[in-house]
């Protein structure tokens, strides 16, 4: 640790036999896991590192990460932290995290972005060579249209959804829906259950 400044020519053996493992941290209390499938996680309390243009901080790993998910206890993303990941294709950010500059710049391949809290802070050009589809809690006042802004990329804005069981029964149940794709507000919902398990099954979407 830092990832960055561990080359490949500096894991050696040095005369030994020698097994380089990495502690996993990017910052004092987030760890990350990368899986050999190419999904990047983020975990742990308070915020990442900050780093620089020249050595991002996952850099080593720019053509391996595909899909990112960060847990809703990690309260930033540092600067430059996913410069550059030239494969990463899907984030998915649990909590009101915020973005550092340039955060994300140059992920050519990301075309879809999720955030499911409040909306956070964004910082200068954190999206910049990004051209993507964030979605966001429509019911959600946080995510007000001087938030939604392109941060240097282009960024198309999309209402999510966050289904919400206002009243539920043995047959029906009711919730409400925020998504301008297919519609928005109250509906009613079939119950059918197997075991221990209730599916909510809309007998009509307009």
């Amino acid at each position: 640790y830092p990832v960055y400044s561990w080359t490949s020519g500096k894991l050696q053996n040095y005369g030994g036999t020698v097994t380089w493992n990495c502690d996993e941290k990017i910052g004092g209390n987030v760890t990350w896991y990368l899986s050999a499938d190419g999904y990047l996680s983020v975990n742990g309390s308070g915020g990442t590192e900050n780093f620089p243009e020249e050595y991002p901080g996952f850099y080593n790993f720019r053509d391996e990460a595909k899909i990112l998910s960060v847990a809703d206890d990690c309260t930033r993303l540092g600067n430059f932290l996913f410069y550059s990941m030239n494969k990463l294709e899907e984030a998915i950010i649990y909590g009101k995290t915020e973005l550092g500059t340039y955060c994300f710049q140059g992920c050519s391949a990301l075309k879809k972005i999720e955030f499911r809290d409040d909306a956070p802070s964004f910082g200068m050009n954190c999206f910049h060579g990004v051209t993507a589809t964030a979605y966001y809690y429509a019911g959600n006042p946080t995510w007000t249209s001087s938030v939604r802004q392109n941060y240097g990329g282009s960024i198309t804005w999309v209402g999510g959804y966050r289904p919400t069981v206002t009243d539920y029964t043995k047959d029906t149940a009711s919730s409400n829906l925020y998504d301008t794709v297919l519609y928005y507000g109250a509906t009613s919902f079939n119950v059918w259950t197997t075991g221990d398990k209730a599916v909510l099954v809309a007998p009509h979407c307009p």
